[in-house]
């Protein structure tokens, strides 16, 4: 496991799954929702991708994925340790799809309250890298992309963006994740996230 920032920021280099098998199923699933949603070019520079400016609408989960429904498991196993032990958690997650000079720019996911954790595995990302800005934290923290790599932490406060791509022919594939307390969504404040694809985590 690397630390980036104690108590915030870490990852793992899962070695268990066939990236080039959960590319491919990415891939194919893409066409699919591009078939389900509306265009998304107003969103373009807030996302970056189609697949991530519909991240609400779905849950990569729930299609029929042979090879990354296995990621289901390993996120549970390996970030389940760092969650608050009293408390349930949802899952939403979703595939970002960044194909030449595409990235995500500087942006944040839910406020320090909500207590939620978020984070993306790497399926195809050669030698990009994403950036946060910590809360506190003077320097950038920068994050090395490697295929297999499963980055995680809190969702408190931090904005984050990814390098844009350069690869002509082949897209940069991640799995993107924000886990999230019941008791969040429960709330007035957040009734709006029942809507969303979710599912336990557990």
């Amino acid at each position: 496991m690397i630390t980036y920032h104690p108590d915030y920021l870490y990852s793992i280099d899962l070695n268990t799954l066939n990236n080039l098998k959960i590319f491919k199923e990415i891939l194919k699933t893409e066409t699919f929702i591009k078939e389900l949603f509306d265009n998304y070019d107003k969103d373009k520079k807030v996302y970056g991708s189609f697949s991530t400016s519909h991240f609400d609408k779905y849950n990569t989960f729930q299609f029929p994925l042979d090879e990354t429904s296995k990621l289901y498991r390993e996120l549970v196993n390996n970030i389940t340790p760092f969650l608050d032990k009293n408390q349930n958690y949802a899952l939403q997650c979703w595939f970002n799809v960044f194909r030449k000079d595409e990235n995500i720019d500087w942006h944040n996911h839910w406020l320090p309250e909500s207590k939620v954790w978020h984070g993306f595995y790497c399926v195809h990302v050669k030698d990009s890298f994403t950036e946060y800005k910590i809360p506190n934290v003077e320097n950038i923290i920068t994050v090395p992309s490697k295929e297999g790599r499963l980055v995680f932490g809190k969702s408190d406060g931090d904005f984050h963006k990814s390098s844009p791509w350069n690869d002509p022919n082949l897209p940069r594939v991640t799995i993107a994740f924000d886990i999230i307390p019941y008791k969040q969504l429960r709330s007035e404040d957040y009734k709006q996230y029942m809507g969303r694809s979710l599912l336990p985590f557990k």
